[in-house]
Protein backbone atom coordinates (compact mmCIF):
# COMPACT_ATOMS: atom_id res chain seq x y z
CA UNK A 1 0.00 0.00 0.00
CA UNK A 2 1.58 3.32 -1.02
CA UNK A 3 0.85 6.03 1.07
CA UNK A 4 0.22 10.10 -0.89
CA UNK A 5 1.51 12.96 1.04
CA UNK A 6 -0.69 15.70 1.20
CA UNK A 7 0.18 19.09 -0.09
CA UNK A 8 -0.98 21.99 1.29
CA UNK A 9 -1.39 25.89 0.34
CA UNK A 10 -2.04 28.85 2.19
CA UNK A 11 -2.71 32.63 1.99
CA UNK A 12 -0.98 35.31 4.40
CA UNK A 13 -2.86 38.29 5.31
CA UNK A 14 -2.69 40.96 8.17
CA UNK A 15 -5.99 41.27 10.49
CA UNK A 16 -7.10 44.59 8.83
CA UNK A 17 -6.93 43.38 5.25
CA UNK A 18 -9.86 41.13 3.69
CA UNK A 19 -10.05 38.10 2.93
CA UNK A 20 -9.83 38.62 -0.82
CA UNK A 21 -6.44 40.45 -1.13
CA UNK A 22 -4.70 37.90 0.90
CA UNK A 23 -1.72 36.45 -0.90
CA UNK A 24 -1.11 32.68 -1.69
CA UNK A 25 1.52 30.74 -1.64
CA UNK A 26 2.56 27.11 -0.87
CA UNK A 27 4.74 26.34 1.55
CA UNK A 28 8.23 25.74 1.30
CA UNK A 29 8.32 27.88 -1.90
CA UNK A 30 10.81 30.23 -0.52
CA UNK A 31 8.51 33.44 -1.46
CA UNK A 32 8.80 36.98 -0.50
CA UNK A 33 6.59 38.51 0.33
CA UNK A 34 5.90 42.00 1.94
CA UNK A 35 3.22 43.75 4.12
CA UNK A 36 2.89 46.75 6.07
CA UNK A 37 1.01 46.66 9.43
CA UNK A 38 -0.75 49.46 10.82
CA UNK A 39 0.60 49.05 14.23
CA UNK A 40 1.58 47.02 16.96
CA UNK A 41 -1.48 45.47 17.40
CA UNK A 42 -1.95 44.36 13.83
CA UNK A 43 -1.26 40.67 13.50
CA UNK A 44 -0.36 38.55 10.48
CA UNK A 45 -2.58 35.14 9.83
CA UNK A 46 -1.43 32.21 7.72
CA UNK A 47 -4.40 30.20 6.99
CA UNK A 48 -3.76 26.53 5.40
CA UNK A 49 -6.16 24.74 2.85
CA UNK A 50 -5.52 20.96 2.41
CA UNK A 51 -5.10 20.18 -1.27
CA UNK A 52 -8.73 19.34 -1.76
CA UNK A 53 -9.72 23.25 -0.65
CA UNK A 54 -10.36 21.90 3.25
CA UNK A 55 -9.55 24.31 6.09
CA UNK A 56 -6.11 22.68 8.04
CA UNK A 57 -5.25 25.16 10.69
CA UNK A 58 -4.23 28.89 10.93
CA UNK A 59 -1.07 30.86 12.42
CA UNK A 60 -1.50 33.67 14.21
CA UNK A 61 1.55 36.41 14.11
CA UNK A 62 1.48 39.29 16.35
CA UNK A 63 3.32 42.19 15.11
CA UNK A 64 3.74 42.86 18.64
CA UNK A 65 5.76 39.73 19.50
CA UNK A 66 8.10 40.32 16.51
CA UNK A 67 9.05 43.86 17.49
CA UNK A 68 10.37 42.43 21.23
CA UNK A 69 12.85 40.63 19.67
CA UNK A 70 13.71 41.72 16.08
CA UNK A 71 17.01 40.11 15.97
CA UNK A 72 15.00 36.84 16.24
CA UNK A 73 14.77 36.22 12.62
CA UNK A 74 13.65 33.03 12.18
CA UNK A 75 10.90 31.63 14.15
CA UNK A 76 8.68 28.57 14.73
CA UNK A 77 4.93 29.48 14.90
CA UNK A 78 1.92 26.53 15.83
CA UNK A 79 -0.76 26.18 13.45
CA UNK A 80 -4.02 25.72 15.36
CA UNK A 81 -7.03 24.50 13.94
CA UNK A 82 -10.34 25.32 15.64
CA UNK A 83 -12.78 25.56 17.51
CA UNK A 84 -11.18 23.37 19.76
CA UNK A 85 -7.70 24.93 19.24
CA UNK A 86 -5.85 22.04 17.98
CA UNK A 87 -2.10 21.81 17.44
CA UNK A 88 -1.91 20.79 13.84
CA UNK A 89 1.55 21.23 13.54
CA UNK A 90 4.48 24.17 13.10
CA UNK A 91 5.41 26.82 10.54
CA UNK A 92 8.79 28.11 10.10
CA UNK A 93 8.80 32.18 9.26
CA UNK A 94 12.09 34.31 8.52
CA UNK A 95 10.76 37.81 9.66
CA UNK A 96 12.84 41.19 9.48
CA UNK A 97 10.62 43.60 10.94
CA UNK A 98 11.59 47.39 10.54
CA UNK A 99 10.40 50.53 10.86
CA UNK A 100 11.12 54.40 9.02
CA UNK A 101 10.41 57.43 10.36
CA UNK A 102 9.57 60.89 8.44
CA UNK A 103 12.34 63.88 8.61
CA UNK A 104 10.14 65.03 12.09
CA UNK A 105 11.05 61.44 13.66
CA UNK A 106 7.29 60.29 13.70
CA UNK A 107 6.90 56.78 12.68
CA UNK A 108 6.18 56.55 8.79
CA UNK A 109 6.26 52.80 7.97
CA UNK A 110 6.24 49.19 9.67
CA UNK A 111 7.15 46.55 7.41
CA UNK A 112 7.34 42.78 7.76
CA UNK A 113 9.65 40.93 4.83
CA UNK A 114 8.42 37.33 5.09
CA UNK A 115 10.81 34.57 3.64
Amino acid sequence: MELTKETYSCSLRLKNTVEEDAIRSQPGSSEVHMFFPDSLGDDLIVEFQESKGKHFGRVLVQVATIADDPADKLRWWPIYREPNHELMGKLQLYVNYSTSADDNSHLKQRQLHMT
